[in-house]
């Protein structure tokens, strides 16, 4: 591996794994605490009631937890680990998990509104999905 891959290859790492653990950690707080009491997320739920199937599945906050601990959670561990593995299989993950990252936040944004830390975790995605497209480059050549 040259040094411009052998970068890259850290980037990606920082990022899966960033993205990974803050994931797994909130979506894990809601989880545990689905009133979203532990974290001042009871304000929340009211924005929740606009969505489909809201008085089935978002009474609490448990199902956006759920999909944030599995869709940008798992995912960012799972392209993490394939990176680690050295599989371009990883890499074209973590490009996916980019682009999870974006979509999860940017429907976050439009049901709940804007805030600073969706507004930074959306462009944190956009940034994961350009830097994995660029670690896709350098491994093609």
């Amino acid at each position: 591996m040259d040094a411009s891959v052998k970068r890259w290859h850290k980037v990606m790492l920082f990022w899966s794994f960033f993205q990974s653990v803050g994931a797994l950690v909130g979506g894990g707080m809601g989880m545990l605490s689905p009133t979203g009491e532990w974290y001042g997320g009871e304000s929340m739920i009211p924005h929740l009631q606009v969505l489909p199937f809201a008085d089935v599945l978002f009474q609490n906050l448990f199902v956006p937890a759920l999909s944030l601990f599995v869709l940008v959670g798992i995912s960012g561990l799972v392209a993490g680990v394939l990176i680690v593995r050295g599989s371009l299989v990883g890499a074209r993950w973590a490009c996916v998990n980019g682009v999870i990252i974006t979509l999860f936040t940017a429907i976050e944004i439009g049901v709940l509104g804007t805030n600073p830390l969706s507004d930074v975790y959306c462009l944190l995605g956009v940034v994961q999905f350009a830097c994995g497209l660029r670690y896709l480059k350098l491994l093609r050549v």
